[in-house]
């Protein structure tokens, strides 16, 4: 079964500012299908935004060029963990922009914040600053982490 048979429109609607959602679902599941067509219609429809984080730049340019041909980029906005920390070190002035004018926040792959950390000791803050964004709905995707739980 795919993920976007199993998250109804329903399920969906019942989310809330402040929720945290973990999806675990093997690679080829549809997660990230589910993210760029069924949750960005719900949130083109309730004029809402949604920030995709990604760990990989191929994958961030692969989202990039299909989001960019299918009319989305108005919606959605994807970007690297790597970005965000170093949004985040450096204090980049848009910051507080990129976050506040997005709903949801996707983070894809979230075990990145495990395994890379052996070879990117700025992993704690993406992570941190995402713990930190209160009034957003925040989507933790993997489809391979056993490594930790976020509920």
């Amino acid at each position: 079964m795919r993920v976007s048979d199993l998250i109804t429109n329903e399920e969906i609607k019942k989310w809330k500012i402040g929720d945290t959602v973990t999806i675990k679902a093997g690679t080829g599941s549809g997660k990230s299908h589910f993210i760029k067509n069924k949750l960005f219609l719900h949130a083109k429809k309730n004029n809402e935004k949604i920030l995709m984080l990604l760990h990989r730049k191929n994958t961030v340019d692969q989202f990039k060029n299909e989001i960019r041909k299918q009319n989305k980029s108005q919606t959605i906005t994807i970007i690297t963990y790597q970005y965000l920390e170093s949004a985040v070190k450096n204090k980049y002035a848009e910051l507080d922009d990129l976050m506040n004018k997005h709903t949801y926040l996707i983070c894809d792959e979230y075990h990145y914040w495990l395994s890379d950390s052996l070879i990117n000791r700025y992993t704690e803050l993406s992570l941190n600053h995402l713990i930190k964004q209160q009034n957003k709905i925040k989507i933790f995707m993997s489809g391979t982490s056993n490594l930790f739980v976020l509920n």
